[in-house]
């Protein structure tokens, strides 16, 4: 039937009564739909404008939007992406959150936001490193020594050579992590050797 252009020449010759019948679930289900948007229409009739604009402000709020302006490139535009996906690390980075509280929020991997950091910093944004800080300060002062003493801020080489020298595993975000509290000093001493 979906393809009839004209109604011309069709003739029904009788139908299926069974197939016109409603679920009577169905049937209840659109009663409770039809009493409930009643209801918010009786509601939404008391209320006053400020007030509709507070509700909306919070369901806003609530379903993860905001309302300060920011400045979108025509790239941005473009591409119809809002805010860059670091940048929205940043904010949850603001707020003192945990990698892996950060990557289950936006559904990402900690590898991820541990980049996200790195890059954010790299933009010079400010961040509150202290909570993210390794513990154990002797494999954080043994993997700063390796990236001194090779001279490379390169995370490979940093892990192929203390895995060689020590007997321990060292993951890659370990290295990472080491390699964002690096001092000043040594982070230029390196780039001075290269």
């Amino acid at each position: 039937m979906s393809r009839i252009r004209t109604l011309e020449g069709l003739v029904l010759h009788g139908f299926n009564q069974i197939a016109l019948e409603i679920d009577t679930r169905v049937r209840e289900y659109d009663i409770l739909l039809q009493e409930e948007c009643d209801e918010v229409v009786d509601e939404l009739e008391s209320m006053t404008q400020a007030d509709i604009q507070e509700a909306q402000k919070n369901a806003i709020k609530r379903l993860g939007g905001i309302f300060e302006i920011q400045k979108i490139s025509p790239k941005e535009l473009k591409s119809g992406k809002k805010t860059a996906t670091h940048l929205e690390t940043y904010e949850y980075l603001k707020q003192g959150l945990s990698f892996e509280e950060i990557a289950e929020i936006r559904n990402l991997k900690p590898t991820t936001i541990l980049a996200h950091l790195e890059k954010l910093l790299e933009e010079k944004k400010t961040i509150n490193l202290s909570p993210y800080c390794p513990e154990d300060e002797e494999r954080l002062n043994t993997i700063h020594d390796a990236f001194v003493s090779l001279g490379t801020l390169q995370l490979g080489t940093v892990h192929r050579h203390l895995c060689d020298v020590y007997e321990e595993e060292y993951s890659f975000d370990e290295i990472r992590m080491a390699r964002i509290f690096l001092s000043e000093e040594d982070k230029l001493a390196i780039e001075q050797l290269n």
